[in-house]
C-alpha cells in the first residue's frame, strides 16, 4: 500500500502548483493529498497516518499532539530560511523544496519506497566528445537528450570543468555531480532513490547540476566513473544516458569505450582537421581503435539561428538536424 504525502496550506494557487510537480515526481511511490482547510487534514489523521505532511507554520499550530503522532516526518512551510532541517522556506521552487524533503527522508528512514529497477536490459549510454573547442558540442548534446527524452527516460550528465550550465540551465542551488558520487560511495542501497530526488527536469530531460570546477571533477578516477555508469546499467530505470565529455574527465578513453555510440563534433578548418588526426592517431596508438571505430564523425551544417533559451533547443535548425541524425543512427522516429 502507497504511503501518504499531504500538502496543506490556505493558498490555494500555492497548493495546486505544488501538486503538478509532487504528481509527476511521487506517483509511484505516494498517494498524494492537498488540503487548504485544516480541519480536512484532521479528519484524514483521524482515520489514517500520514508519512509525510508538508504543512504552513500557520496551520501546524492547530495540530494537537495526539495528531501530530499520526505523522511520521512533518515539514513547515516558512516565510523566511531557517537552520532548522524540517522548516523550510516556501519561496523556491517545487522541485527544490522536495529535494530537500527528501534529502532528509532518506537519511532517517531504513526501508525507502521500492523503486523502479532495471536488469540490464536496453539502456544505451552516449558519448558527446570531440577534441575541438567552441564546435557546439554541449547544445548538441542537450539537443539530443531532450529530443531522446519525450519518449523514452533520459539522463544528461556533463563532464565539463566550466560548463556554464548552472546560468544556462537557471538550475536551483542544491545537489550536484559531487553529491553524485559522494552518495553513490556512502550509501549506495538509496543512491537510485536519492538520485531520483537530486535529478533537475529540463523539456523532460533529467540532469543533475554540474560540478562547480574542473577541481572537483578531477578529483574522481576513472575507475569511479566506471563503477558508477555499470551500476546505472544495471540498477537504473533510465533508457538512455548522455555524458557530455571532456578531457578534464579522468579515464576519458576508457568511459568512450564504455558508450555504446560515441558523437565528435569535427570542423574543416586547418587547426580541427590536425586535432582530428592527432586524436585518431593516440587511439589507435593507445590500443583504443575501438573507439574510433564507432565514434560517429559529424560536421555541423552552419544554422541560421541557435535558441537564446534552453527551453527552444527543441525547435529550429539545431533541433531539426539532431531530430534526422536520430533516425539515421537510432531509427528513432522512423
Amino acid at each position: 500500500m502507497q504511503k501518504r504525502f499531504v500538502i496543506c496550506d490556505s493558498d490555494r494557487c500555492y497548493t495546486q502548483r505544488f501538486l503538478n510537480v509532487a504528481q509527476e515526481r511521487l506517483e509511484q511511490e505516494f498517494s498524494i493529498y492537498v488540503y487548504e482547510d485544516i480541519d480536512k487534514l484532521k479528519e484524514l489523521l483521524a482515520e489514517k497516518a500520514a508519512e509525510i505532511v508538508l504543512i504552513s507554520q500557520l496551520l501546524y499550530e492547530h495540530l494537537k499532539k495526539e495528531e501530530c503522532s499520526q505523522i511520521s516526518h512533518i515539514f513547515l512551510l516558512c516565510e523566511e530560511p531557517s537552520e532548522e532541517k524540517h522548516k523550510i522556506c516556501r519561496y523556491q521552487a517545487a522541485d527544490a523544496i522536495l529535494r530537500q524533503i527528501f534529502h532528509l527522508y532518506a537519511e532517517h528512514v531504513e526501508q525507502l519506497p521500492t523503486r523502479h529497477v532495471g536488469t540490464s536490459k536496453n539502456i544505451h549510454f552516449i558519448g558527446i566528445y570531440t577534441p575541438i573547442g567552441r564546435c557546439l558540442q554541449t547544445t548538441f548534446a542537450v539537443t539530443l537528450g531532450q529530443l531522446l527524452a519525450r519518449d523514452h527516460k533520459t539522463l544528461y550528465l556533463n563532464f565539463e570543468g566550466f560548463s556554464g550550465l548552472r546560468r544556462v540551465f537557471r538550475d536551483s542551488p542544491g545537489y550536484n555531480m559531487m553529491d553524485f558520487v559522494y552518495f553513490y560511495d556512502c550509501a549506495r542501497e538509496k543512491f537510485l532513490y536519492r538520485l531520483e530526488h537530486m535529478v533537475q527536469t529540463m523539456n523532460g530531460l533529467d540532469f543533475v547540476s554540474p560540478f562547480e570546477s574542473y577541481m572537483e571533477l578531477s578529483s574522481i578516477t576513472g575507475g569511479k566513473w566506471k563503477e558508477i555508469f555499470h551500476y546505472l546499467e544495471e540498477q537504473s530505470p533510465y533508457e538512455y544516458v548522455v555524458l557530455d565529455l571532456s578531457e578534464q574527465m579522468n579515464g576519458l578513453l576508457d568511459i568512450l569505450r564504455f558508450c555504446e555510440k560515441v558523437y565528435t563534433i569535427t570542423k574543416e578548418d586547418g587547426f580541427a582537421l590536425a586535432k582530428m588526426e592527432q586524436y585518431e592517431q593516440m587511439l589507435r596508438g593507445m590500443d583504443y581503435e575501438d573507439v574510433w571505430e564507432k565514434t560517429i564523425r559529424r560536421k555541423l551544417p552552419v544554422f541560421r539561428q541557435i535558441p537564446a533559451h534552453i527551453e527552444q533547443f527543441t525547435y529550429g535548425d539545431v533541433a531539426d538536424y539532431t531530430r534526422n541524425l536520430l533516425r539515421e543512427d537510432w531509427g528513432y522516429g522512423s
